[in-house]
Parts: structure tokens; sequence; C-alpha cells
């Protein structure tokens, strides 16, 4: 139980905080019309993949980076880690599983990213960007209450629905995993199910939202004085 909350806070509290970075990162693109230079050359669909690529070694380097101060702790011997993942409930964990809820934190923190990036593409002016982000914001706050609802009993219906649920399942299913509720079947059809929301998501921004924000400043900026000149 324990555990199964400092993951659901964790992922929580690093989406708010990775997400204003990625909305104001985005809008700043978006307004400064570097955004529109580099969809002139290469496809959205590939820069908005490589932007998702990126944020995912972002993410794999920081855990590994845990992992490499944990096992040097383990080395010397700093902190007792046995007894203290024994206390926790962590050995029993297999290596399926492990690398499950490792999947499921980092598909977490990728799916609200996507979102908070799609709504700074809608960002004209840096005076939108205080109210920009609340509509994620807003589904943010009704997954985690949903995440905290079955996380507090990971056994019951609600939590088996929210462990299906895309938005909701990277802070569901890493709780039931630890608390033994969730079968490697069912950990793994959560995990496919999120990543195949992640791609339609990455798509959509693609084939949709990019065409519709960068796609009509791009007809803008043809007729502008510099296209002038050139002609």
């Amino acid at each position: 139980m324990i555990v199964s909350m400092l993951l659901l806070f964790t992922i929580y509290i690093f989406i708010l905080a990775c997400g204003s970075l990625i909305t104001t990162s985005v809008a700043l693109e978006r307004t400064s019309r570097v955004s529109i230079l580099v969809f002139r050359h290469v496809s959205p669909l590939v820069v908005v993949i490589a932007k998702l690529a990126a944020l995912i070694v972002a993410m794999l380097g920081i855990v590994a980076g845990l992992a490499l101060e944990t096992t040097v702790i383990n080395i010397l011997n700093i902190v007792p880690l046995s007894g203290l993942l024994s206390i926790l409930g962590l050995t029993s964990l297999s290596g399926p599983q492990q690398c499950l809820v490792l999947l499921c934190v980092i598909s977490g923190v990728a799916i609200f990213s996507m979102l908070y990036a799609a709504v700074g593409l809608f960002v004209r002016e840096s005076a939108q960007l205080q109210y920009a982000q609340f509509p994620v914001s807003f589904v943010l706050i009704l997954v985690f209450s949903l995440s905290y609802t079955a996380v507090l009993n990971p056994s019951s219906m609600t939590a088996t629905i929210a462990a299906w649920f895309p938005l909701s399942a990277p802070m569901v299913e890493s709780g039931r995993i630890i608390s033994g509720s969730s079968s490697i079947a069912e950990g793994v059809g959560s995990a496919a199910g999120v990543f195949f929301f992640l791609i339609t998501t990455a798509v959509l921004i693609a084939r949709i939202i990019v065409p519709r924000t960068a796609g009509c400043y791009r007809a803008h900026n043809l007729t502008g004085p510099l296209h002038r000149r050139a002609r």
C-alpha cells in the first residue's frame, strides 16, 4: 500500500512538474515560428515521435542513474536495502513484474506529456500559457482521484476498470502489480492498451493538430515580407 501510494504521487508530481515545462517549450517553438520551419522539411509525425522518444530516453536515463546510485549504496552497505525492500514487500517481484512497473511509470508520464505538448501547439502568445494547461490539468486531477480510490483497494472492481483505462492504467497497474492483485497477462494487456493510446495520440497530433496550428501559420509566413522579397 505504501509503495503503491508513493508511486502514484511520484507519477502525479512528475507529470505536473514536466507538464508546464513541456507546454512552455512547445509554445515557444510555436510562437517563434521554429516549429513552422521544422515542419516544412520534416514530417510532423516524425517530429512528434522523435520528441516522444527523446522524453522516454530521458526518463530511462533518470531510472538508470537511480539504479546505479542504489547499486553503489548497496555495495558500500550504507543503507540496508535488502531489509528495506523486505519491509516494503518488493522482494517478491519477479523480473517481468519489475519491468512492467517501470513501463507503467514511463508510459504515464509520456501520455500526459503528449497531451501537454498538444496544448502548447494552440498557444499563440505567452499570455495564454496561464490558462492553456487547464483542460489537461483538470483531466489529470480526475484521473488522479480515480487512481487514488483504486490504489486504496487494489482488488476492487474500480481498480480493475481503472487498470484498463489508458489514462489511469499507468498509475493503478503498478500498484496492483506490487500488491499481487494483477496477473502478468493483465499487466501486458494494460501496457498494450496504453501503448496503442500513446501511438494514436501521437498520430492525431501529427495529422490533425499540427496542420491546424503550425499549418495555418505556414501559409501566412509564405506571404510575409521575406517571401515577397525573395520573389
